[in-house]
C-alpha cells in the first residue's frame, strides 16, 4: 500500500531515456516516486490509500522556476507600461516594494504561490528586492512571506540579496537621477536604503540561512545568497558569496549583463565574474542577455548556470540571450519568469513557446531551440540549474514526487501527435489542473487549499493591497494614462 496512485496518465518522464509511457502510472510514497511504468505494472505492485485519475491527462514533473521575484506582483497591470529596465525599475518596482507592509507582502506572496502552482510550478527561486534585508520590519516580511509558501505546499529558495558596494559609476547614478525626474510625484526608494557593508551583509545573509535552509532531498525551503548584481557589489563580496556557497553547500546567484548599457566596461560581466572567482558549478547568472561567445565558453568551462527570462527581457526591450550558443556549448540553461510586473504573468507554457520561438526568429533558423529543449528548461534541467536534478525535475524512482498535471482535453491541443511539440505549441496556459508537490495535492480543481482557507476573498483582498499601495508609493499618476498608440517613452 502506497498513499498515492497516479493512474492512467501520459507520463513525460524526462528520464535520461526521455521516456513518454501513454498508460502510465505512478505510486508516491512518503513524499518520494517509489515506481513508474505501464499501468499494469504499477497497479499489479500498488494499492493506493488515494488515487488520482489522469485519465486525458499529460503527467509531467513539476515545472522549476530558478528566478523570479515576488513583492512586484502588486504592481502589475498596466503600471509598467512600455519602460526599459532602469527606468521602470526607480519609477516603478523599487518605489511599490518600498511601500508594502508585512500584511502587504503576505497577500502578495499568497497570490503568487495560487499563480505559480496553477502554472504548474512546485520550485522557485525567489530573488528579493535587496532593501528589504535592511528594512525596519525585515524580519516580520520574511515571516509574511514564507509562512505563505508553506501554506501553499510549494518549494521555496530564497535567495537573499545583498549590495555592499557604495563607489557607483558616475554613469549610473546620474543616468539613474535623470530618470526618476521623469516621474516627480513617485516616492522614490532612497539610494542608500540598500547599502551594507560586506561583512554586516554575510553576517545577515548567515543568520537567515541558519534560520531557514533546510539541506535535506524532501526539503521545502532553502535558501542561497545573492549578490544584487555585477555592479553593485563588490570583488570582496562576490568572492565571499561563492565562498559562502561552497563552504556551506548552497548556491549563490546574481543578475548579470541584462542590457546592453551594463557591458560598457573593459572586462565583460561575465569575465569580471571569472576574475573575482564567483563562477562555478554553485553559481547561477539570471539573464546574459548581452553575453559573447568568450563569455560563454568561461560559463561552460566553470559550469556556471544561466537562466533565461525570455517575457521580461522582451517586454523591457532588454534583447534576446543567446540561448541556442549557450546550449551548443554545453552551458545548463533554465527558464525564469522574473518580475510578475515584468512578465506580467507567471506562465512557463506560455514562456517555453516564446523561449522557443524567438530564437527562430532572431537566427532566422527553424531548428534554432527545439519544443523538447524549452521542456527540459523547464524541468530537468531547471533541477540541474538549482543543483537539485539528484531529487527533482523528472519522474524517477526514487526522486520527490512533484507532478503537474496538464489536461488534454481541449479543442486546441487536438490532435496530439508529439506531446513535447503539443504542450510547447498548443497550450494556453490554463490546463494544468492538479499539482504534487512532496507527494501532498496542493492544486486541485484548479485552486489552492492552503491559501483558499486563509483568503477566501484573495483575489479582492490583492486588488485592493495594489491599489493602496499604488497610491502611497505615488504610483497613479505613472497607471493612469490616456489611450496610448504609440508610446512617448
Amino acid at each position: 500500500m502506497v498513499e498515492l496512485l497516479v493512474e492512467n496518465g501520459r507520463i513525460v518522464t524526462m528520464n535520461p531515456a526521455r521516456d513518454v509511457i501513454d498508460d502510465g502510472a505512478i505510486a508516491i510514497d512518503g513524499g518520494e516516486i517509489v515506481a513508474v511504468g505501464s499501468m499494469a505494472n504499477v497497479t499489479d505492485q500498488y494499492d493506493g490509500d488515494r488515487i488520482v485519475d489522469a485519465s486525458g491527462h499529460a503527467v509531467l514533473p513539476g515545472f522549476i522556476d530558478p528566478h523570479t521575484h515576488v513583492a512586484d506582483i502588486l504592481a502589475r497591470g498596466g503600471v509598467s507600461n512600455e519602460r526599459a529596465l532602469y527606468d521602470w525599475l526607480f519609477n516603478v518596482k523599487k518605489p511599490a516594494i518600498y511601500a508594502m507592509t508585512p500584511d502587504d507582502h503576505a497577500v502578495a506572496s499568497a497570490l503568487f504561490a495560487t499563480e505559480v502552482l496553477r502554472a504548474g510550478i512546485t520550485t522557485f527561486v525567489e530573488f528579493p528586492e535587496v532593501f528589504l534585508m535592511w528594512d525596519d520590519e525585515s524580519e516580520a516580511i520574511l515571516e509574511a512571506k514564507l509562512n505563505e509558501y508553506d501554506a501553499a505546499g510549494i518549494r521555496n529558495i530564497y535567495a537573499q540579496a545583498f549590495r555592499d558596494n557604495d563607489d557607483l559609476p558616475r554613469t549610473l547614478t546620474e543616468f539613474v537621477d535623470r530618470v526618476t525626474r521623469k516621474e516627480p510625484a513617485v516616492e522614490h526608494v532612497p539610494t542608500d536604503a540598500s547599502l551594507s557593508g560586506t561583512d554586516a551583509a554575510l553576517e545577515r545573509v548567515g543568520d537567515v540561512f541558519d534560520r531557514y535552509h533546510d539541506p535535506s532531498p524532501d526539503s521545502r525551503q532553502q535558501v542561497w545568497i545573492a549578490p544584487e548584481n555585477v555592479v553593485t557589489a563588490t570583488d570582496d563580496g562576490l568572492t565571499a558569496a561563492a565562498e559562502f556557497a561552497a563552504q556551506r553547500e548552497t548556491m549563490t546567484t546574481t543578475h548579470a549583463s541584462e542590457t546592453v548599457h551594463e557591458e560598457h566596461g573593459e572586462m565583460s560581466h561575465v569575465e569580471y565574474l571569472d576574475a573575482v572567482d564567483y563562477l562555478g558549478e554553485r553559481t547561477v547568472l539570471a539573464h546574459c542577455v548581452h553575453v559573447d561567445e568568450h563569455d560563454i565558453r568561461l560559463c561552460a568551462a566553470t559550469d556556471t548556470k544561466i537562466v533565461h527570462n525570455p517575457l521580461t527581457n522582451l517586454v523591457l526591450g532588454s534583447g534576446i540571450a543567446p540561448v541556442p550558443t549557450m546550449t551548443n556549448y554545453g552551458v545548463t540553461v533554465g527558464l525564469g519568469t522574473d518580475n510578475p510586473s515584468g512578465n506580467d504573468t507567471i506562465n512557463p507554457l506560455s514562456d517555453m513557446q516564446y523561449a522557443a520561438l524567438i530564437h527562430r526568429a532572431d537566427r532566422r533558423d527553424a531548428g534554432a531551440v527545439t519544443a523538447e529543449k524549452v521542456l527540459e528548461m523547464a524541468t530537468i534541467d531547471g533541477a540541474r540549474t538549482i543543483g537539485r536534478a539528484d531529487e527533482l525535475g523528472s519522474i524517477e524512482t526514487g526522486k520527490r514526487a512533484d507532478l503537474a498535471l496538464v489536461d488534454l482535453d481541449y479543442p486546441q491541443l487536438t490532435p496530439i501527435r508529439n506531446i513535447a511539440s503539443t504542450l510547447v505549441f498548443q497550450t494556453h496556459g490554463h490546463e494544468i489542473d492538479t499539482v504534487i508537490c512532496e507527494g501532498e495535492i496542493v492544486l486541485e480543481n484548479g485552486t489552492v487549499p492552503g491559501i483558499e482557507e486563509r483568503y477566501p476573498d484573495l483575489l479582492v483582498e490583492a486588488q485592493t493591497r495594489a491599489d493602496d499601495v499604488r497610491s502611497r508609493a505615488g504610483l497613479d499618476s505613472v497607471a493612469d494614462r490616456e489611450w496610448t498608440s504609440r508610446s512617448a517613452n
